[in-house]
């Protein structure tokens, strides 16, 4: 299991606290090029209602992820 998340018109962060923020958690740049990825997983699911994204208003975040099997 995975998470992949895209870049966006803007700058964002992601991480799994709802204490995130501009200045906390993992940096996406809107001039990245390539998605980031979260994991493999290897101890089971994750829940996606435990990550976070902060950014400007109005940014749209892509994300995708693998199923587990």
């Amino acid at each position: 299991m995975q998470l992949q998340l895209n870049p966006a018109a803007n700058n964002y962060s992601y991480g799994d606290s709802s204490a995130l923020n501009s200045t906390t958690g993992i940096a996406m740049l809107a001039t990245a090029t390539v998605p980031q990825s979260i994991g493999p997983f290897t101890s089971g699911a994750i829940n996606l209602n435990e990550w976070y994204v902060a950014g400007a208003s109005g940014t749209v975040v892509q994300f995708q992820y693998t199923e587990e099997e």
